[in-house]
């Protein structure tokens, strides 16, 4: 048995892979249970989510293999622990810090995505994929890659999103769900955020912080955040975006977008977070937010 599982905090691109991944495997007759930490709801457009299996029905006492996708280490896999009672895990990922932490690690950091990486196993081996399939893979390809804006698209992802439209896949209804997500509350977000705008170092540093506070006042959620760093990153001044939030009392969720040539995952490191040289995020308990806040642009600013 196959138990399919993706990181905390899922993203698209996570959601993505793993169901478009499940998808095959049901449809190939393999058991297969698809666990998945609850995400907000605007990613129910995915295929396959009605499918999502309950962590109760993995029996430990079963022989079972994991399959963690766009995982970077064991501690980032959701549910928690749980690779320790697996036979064996399997290791797909593009993350470039990925600690191959697998029993079999396909790990490809010049991908743009966990679901290019799968599209390229996918097409290596000729798989027969239907609609479905292409359509979670495209919009985990969209979604990462930011519409194909950001530094990781290159060539060969270009190339597999030209060959999923082939396949069927609507680019217009997949951008849509994609990117125009924007709720009352996520405006308010957005509003909060850019009022607490900070700008460091010659304006090359955008920085904002959101409190619990805040948050609880206006009766924000996680979700509402959702691409607003990426919004606060086409500011055409900075070159380095800072969203942190306190998202309960002394732990605070930060993330990092740089442009060009600097690096951003060895900051969020620091931090106990990770991620990819241009996109990269941390969660820390800390008990001084300004003293937070201030390690955090120092370190920030040794990239200048």
């Amino acid at each position: 048995m196959f138990v399919l599982c993706t990181h905390h905090d899922p993203d698209i691109d996570g959601v993505g892979a793993t169901l478009a991944l499940s998808i095959y495997l049901k449809e190939k007759g393999y058991e297969v249970l698809t666990i998945l930490e609850n995400f907000p709801e605007y990613m129910q457009f995915l295929n396959g989510t009605e499918n999502i299996n309950s962590l109760n029905e993995l029996k430990y006492s079963d022989d079972f293999s994991i399959i963690a996708l766009d995982c970077a280490s064991e501690d980032r896999i959701w549910p928690k622990d749980i690779y320790k009672k697996a036979k064996r895990i399997i290791n797909i990922d593009h993350h470039s810090d990925n600690t191959k932490f697998g029993n079999i690690n396909i790990v490809n950091s010049y991908v743009s995505s966990t679901a290019e990486l799968i599209y390229s196993i996918f097409k290596e081996n000729k798989c027969e994929l239907n609609l479905k399939i292409c359509e979670n893979i495209y919009a985990g390809i969209l979604f990462d890659t930011g519409g194909f804006r950001y530094q990781n698209t290159n060539y060969d992802t270009l190339l597999a999103g030209a060959e999923l439209l082939q396949k069927g896949v609507n680019a217009n209804r997949i951008s849509e769900f994609v990117f125009d997500r924007w709720s009352k509350s996520g405006f308010k977000a957005l509003e909060i955020t850019l009022k607490n705008l900070e700008y460091f170092g010659d304006n090359k540093i955008l920085f904002s912080f959101i409190s619990n506070k805040e948050i609880v006042e206006d009766g924000l959620k996680n979700e509402d955040f959702e691409g607003i760093v990426d919004i606060l990153r086409s500011n055409r001044d900075a070159i380095i975006i800072i969203l942190l939030r306190e998202v309960e009392k002394n732990i605070f969720k930060g993330s990092l977008r740089s442009k060009g040539e600097i690096s951003i995952n060895q900051v969020a490191k620091k931090f106990n977070g990770g991620g990819h040289p241009h996109a990269a995020g941390f969660e820390i308990k800390y008990n001084d937010v300004n003293a937070l806040k201030k390690e955090l642009i120092r370190e920030i600013m040794i990239l200048l």
